[in-house]
């Protein structure tokens, strides 16, 4: 489920269908805040982000969030993360 979401989101960012993420279509789609984290996503600094770094970031995010590791978040833990 968390990699389909992930993918959808990328197709949305992704507003000349090339396969990358710019930071420009970042800021086009979620504003200057949202492209803060581009340093993070861009995991080997080529200046774009992939599908595999987009989904590898959602795992860690959700890894991060799911405190007792059991594969699923609970209401609780997902609200922990201040993300949507």
């Amino acid at each position: 489920e968390l990699d389909a979401a992930r993918l959808a989101e990328f197709q949305r960012l992704d507003s000349n269908s090339d396969g990358r993420l710019t930071r420009a279509e970042i800021v086009a789609a979620r504003g200057e805040a949202a492209a803060a984290r581009f340093g993070e996503l861009d995991a080997n600094r080529d200046g774009f982000v992939t599908r595999p770094e987009f989904l590898a970031a959602g795992r860690a995010i959700f890894r991060a969030a799911d405190a007792n590791a059991d594969g699923k978040l609970s209401f609780e833990e997902f609200a922990r993360t201040g993300r949507r």
